[in-house]
């Protein structure tokens, strides 16, 4: 698998990137001490590691780097005016400010993953 890093970051998305770094360190350190520690099937828990780690890349990772790459290139000036718009809404209520946040620092990502069996 790429390093998601390098792949990403010029696309925009270079905190995104990192941030899934450390929950990839995390959670493999984690899948280590079970299999170094309790003897669980090393097999089984790093392909477990790989499925999680593609879901949080593609559907967070690289879907954010998308929406940036968009934002970025837009020209038209009443379209860039609708997206300030929207983010100034969602600064606005609390609700969506929320869902952005879990979204944006990755929060999401982690319970979507660690959802994979």
């Amino acid at each position: 698998m790429p390093d998601f890093i390098d792949l990403f970051a010029t696309l925009g998305s270079h905190v995104e990137a990192i941030g899934t770094v450390d929950d990839d360190a995390i959670n493999l350190a984690d899948k280590m001490q079970a299999i170094w520690f309790e003897g669980a099937d090393d097999r089984a828990l790093f392909d477990r590691y790989t499925r999680q780690r593609r879901k949080a890349q593609v559907d967070y990772v690289q879907a954010q780097t998308i929406q940036n790459k968009k934002s970025l290139e837009e020209k038209d000036p009443a379209i860039r005016r609708q997206h300030l718009d929207e983010l100034r809404r969602t600064s606005e209520d609390v609700a969506l400010h929320k869902k952005f946040l879990y979204r944006s620092s990755l929060i999401d990502s982690l319970n979507s993953a660690n959802a994979v069996a």
